[in-house]
């Protein structure tokens, strides 16, 4: 009986989908859905709204191994769907698919989100960073940090965040100029002409001191905005720092699993 009620409450999508390639989509909603412990009205009730939910409307009389692989990961997603759990767990979803399809299943989760729990494990971190509110970061099946996305990008760059200025003047003057601001930790070209990176030591932003020294200075400043850290650069952060703490500090060989 835990199990059942475990299966009732709790979708999953394996990163593989175990379909069942002989059946056409509704049957094989039919199976997920009695599973669950549904039957008649209700499953019959169920089976239809993850197939509006799931956009497989044309496709639900069809055989699973006809369909496009972006076809069958709804229709995987559909299966977890059935019932309506409150939680919903995604492994890799959107593996193997193309841009166009990677674009709607993320639209997609999006929309479960705002109905329930959503689990999302994936190695794609810029996929993570478009989908998730709170993050929770693992190597070699630890736990080494959750926090929101704010949460974590603080811990390396402070909330105040880099900000990247366009100034038209020489960089070792700005730069000069720049590092005299209290909270200033770091004064370094960008990729553009005359674009220069500011990384900041403390909590509150720098950007009106920053604009402030500029034009005192008689520099023109012709772009300023912030420039969040990225999710990568956050997993590489906690990871070597994971192992450094394990070396007692040391820098010593970096062997690591992301995850």
């Amino acid at each position: 009986t835990h199990g059942l009620e475990a299966r009732k409450r709790i979708g999953f999508l394996p990163e593989n989908v175990p379909l069942y390639h002989e059946l056409s989509v509704i049957r094989f909603l039919s199976f997920a859905g009695m599973a669950k412990g549904l039957n008649g009205e209700s499953l019959s009730m169920a089976i239809g709204r993850v197939i509006d939910l799931c956009g497989l409307q044309e496709h639900s009389h069809r055989l699973i191994k006809h369909l496009s692989k972006g076809l069958r990961q709804r229709v995987g997603l559909a299966q977890a769907l059935v019932g309506d759990p409150p939680i919903l767990i995604l492994d890799e979803p959107t593996t193997g698919l193309d841009p166009a399809q990677i674009i709607e299943m993320r639209r997609l989760i999006k929309e479960l989100g705002s109905e329930r729990t959503v689990l999302l494990s994936s190695h794609i971190l810029p996929e993570v960073s478009q989908l998730c509110n709170r993050v929770i970061i693992m190597n070699k099946g630890k736990i080494i940090a959750q926090d929101t996305q704010e949460g974590l990008r603080a811990r390396i760059s402070g909330s105040g965040r880099r900000t990247i200025l366009l100034v038209d003047g020489k960089f070792d003057q700005v730069k000069g100029i720049l590092e005299s601001i209290e909270g200033v930790r770091d004064v370094r070209k960008g990729q553009r002409p005359g674009e220069i990176i500011v990384e900041g030591h403390e909590e509150r932003s720098l950007r009106p001191f920053l604009a402030k020294a500029v034009v005192e200075a008689g520099l023109p400043l012709m772009e300023m905005r912030s420039m969040d850290v990225s999710l990568e650069e956050v997993f590489v952060h906690l990871v070597t720092e994971e192992v450094l703490e394990a070396n007692g500090g040391k820098e010593g060989e970096r062997h690591t699993d992301s995850a």
